[in-house]
């Protein structure tokens, strides 16, 4: 992985710059790939200018984290990946805002702290409760209010429930298919129930696909974090227009 990465470091545009220089290791080290791209988007497109091959472990872990995080913004999430040494197995960190149903716009929304680890597991390859159990680890070093998400590419197995039921954790499992980027299906324990009251999952179809969401008393997370922010914006408008009042009247 490490020679991948250092290839793909070595043929980055940025770092060819300046006609015939040459680059050491060391100075090669100095430049991070997580520094040249930052969502989906960005990352295709650094992928296609280095040509990195879509076989790789770098490519398919990291395309994955990405599909991961905007799957998790539809829910209010706003995550970055962290990536790197002392991470501790932790792929994407930020916060997560439940969104108010439309008779609470006045009050203040919840916001939990987030922590996200991504498996992308192999055809015929399954995803160990062991690794549940690392990211409850992670998590027990935590606020207790930190919620700890595992998105991977395969359906909950028997042996995480039971992990996820005996977890004094807020624990969440979220299945994630890796090509489309579709949630089908999301399961929590007991102590991210308490944090979460009201919230449950709701299926729905759109444009010809099926896909498992979050939803508030069938309110989906979706429309009411569109309605959030179009009441924020109300306020600050007329607050913005009430102090434009006063200074004329000044």
């Amino acid at each position: 992985m490490h020679t991948t990465l250092q290839r793909c470091l070595i043929s980055h545009p940025i770092l060819l710059a300046g006609a015939n220089k040459r680059y050491s290791s060391k100075a090669v080290g100095t430049i991070r790939t997580r520094d040249l791209h930052h969502d989906l988007e960005s990352f295709l497109k650094y992928a296609k200018g280095v040509a990195l091959p879509t076989h790789t472990t770098v490519y398919v872990g990291t395309l994955y984290e990405y599909t991961v995080k905007e799957a998790l913004k539809s829910f209010g999430m706003s995550l970055e990946r962290t990536g790197g040494s002392g991470d501790k197995g932790v792929d994407l960190r930020g916060t997560w805002t439940i969104p108010n149903l439309p008779l609470e716009q006045s009050q203040k929304p919840r916001i939990y702290d987030v922590l996200a680890q991504c498996k992308c597991a192999k055809i015929g390859k399954k995803i160990s409760p062991a690794v549940i159990r690392e990211l409850e680890g992670t998590v027990s070093s935590k606020k207790p209010e930190t919620i700890g998400i595992l998105a991977a590419s395969k359906p909950c197995s028997p042996g995480i429930r039971k992990h996820l039921a005996m977890s004094p954790r807020p624990l969440m499992y979220l299945c994630l298919e890796e090509a489309k980027g579709i949630v089908e299906q999301i399961v929590w324990n007991a102590p991210a129930s308490i944090l979460l009251p009201g919230v449950g999952t709701k299926t729905i179809h759109r444009k010809g696909r099926t896909e498992t969401v979050l939803a508030i008393h069938e309110h989906e997370f979706r429309t009411l974090l569109s309605q959030n922010l179009s009441a924020k914006e109300t306020v600050e408008l007329v607050e913005k227009k009430e102090g434009e009042k006063e200074e004329e009247t000044l």
